[in-house]
């Protein structure tokens, strides 16, 4: 088995099985024939116009949706908000996936970038950065989450520049933890990847899920407790229901995006972590374990396509900031503008019937001061007699 093509981390003879080393490869290679090279070249090459067919459409799209949520952010300034620079955060790091690390992948697959090379190793860092990066990030918007939910007037006072802060210190403990493995990279031993592979595993999954996990359950039993206050008009409690409404979306928008980032890079550094293993533990169904690498060294990508897709269409400010941008505000003058005539005939009726009002009072007022009036003449006259 050849795990090479896709683990550029895991070191060529700690992947392939004992009696094919490294070495005895490259001695294979150089005492073959040109026909046997031929054969590599042409295997090298249909494996990577495979890799090619399959992720540059997803490279294609996570570019263009996360480069639209930035577009939206530069465009509305209604969407900056103190939460949402998190999810801009997010965004930057999907938008590099697509961008740098995917086009890496592709290289790294028609050997551009050869096996176990500087250039190899880097690939993988960057990979390890951006995976941790998309964890944390998701970590720190669950956390932004309970804390609105917890404590809803102290989240509103929150700063942009808290947020920031903490978007800038998830990107230095990703970039720290993924450079931490440059310290061995040309070791051939395979502990330090098993090292490694279990405590990636271990500080990206395992420890931010488990609070994420907790946070969930708590937000879910929290809104799900909140009940409507019995002293709001009719109004008021169709907002409150409104708001509860959006807060249950958001929780569901969330916990999807934990949930698919998981799902997509868990099985992938599993499957790594085997095939460190495997020089000390041989793997006794190869094949399988082939295929599950094949499939999510694919799928891992699609967690960054997910996301945007996520906030885009199923958070009301982004929804509505993409219908702006897409001139659907044209679309709804008319009917403001019909709106605006009928609260104009509304109140010229209602201040002609305001003046007719006035001018019957006044009828009224001065037929009694014409009364009182007479009844004065009256009896004045009667005294004169």
């Amino acid at each position: 088995m050849n795990l090479c093509k896709y683990f550029p981390r895991v070191k060529c003879h700690v992947i392939l099985p004992p009696q094919f080393s490294l070495q005895l490869v490259r001695m294979n290679i150089s005492n073959s024939t040109s026909t046997s090279l031929g054969n590599e070249r042409v295997d090298n090459d249909n494996f990577g116009f495979g890799v090619l067919a399959k992720l540059l459409p997803i490279a294609v799209a996570t570019t263009f949706t996360n480069g639209l949520v930035l577009v939206l952010f530069y465009k509305r300034k209604s969407l900056h908000t103190a939460s949402n620079y998190l999810l801009l955060s997010l965004a930057s790091s999907d938008f590099l996936t697509g961008t740098v690390n995917i086009p890496f992948f592709i290289a790294f697959s028609f050997r551009i970038i050869p096996y176990n090379s500087l250039e190899a190793h880097l690939m993988y860092v960057i990979q390890t950065l951006l995976v941790i990066s998309g964890s944390y990030h998701i970590l720190v918007i669950t956390g932004d989450m309970h804390f609105a939910i917890a404590k809803p007037l102290r989240h509103q006072s929150l700063a942009k520049s808290t947020v920031w802060k903490l978007s800038f210190g998830v990107w230095i403990i990703s970039a720290a933890f993924s450079a931490v493995s440059f310290a061995w990279w040309k070791d051939t031993s395979p502990i330090y990847n098993i090292a490694y592979s279990s405590s990636l595993l271990f500080i990206v999954f395992l420890v931010p899920y488990i609070f994420m996990i907790y946070a969930y359950v708590k937000m879910f039993i929290a809104i799900s407790k909140r009940n409507i206050p019995g002293q709001e008009n009719n109004s008021q409690k169709s907002r409150f229901r409104k708001k509860q409404g959006d807060k249950k979306k958001s929780i569901i928008v969330f916990a999807t995006m934990a949930v698919t980032h998981a799902v997509c890079w868990m099985p992938y550094f599993t499957v790594m972590l085997i095939y460190s293993i495997a020089p000390l533990v041989p793997i006794a169904d190869t094949n399988s374990v082939d295929k599950v690498a094949e499939v999510f060294a694919i799928i891992r990508f699609l967690t960054s396509l997910i996301n945007p897709l996520l906030y885009i269409f199923f958070k009301r400010d982004f929804r509505e900031a993409l219908r702006m941008l897409c001139g659907a505000k044209g679309i709804r003058t008319p009917n403001i503008s019909l709106t605006t005539k009928t609260r104009s005939l509304s109140l010229r009726e209602s201040s002609s019937t305001a003046l007719h009002s006035i001018f019957s009072q006044e009828n009224v007022m001065l037929s009694t001061f014409s009364k009182i009036n007479n009844g004065f003449t009256d009896i004045l006259d009667q005294e004169k007699m």
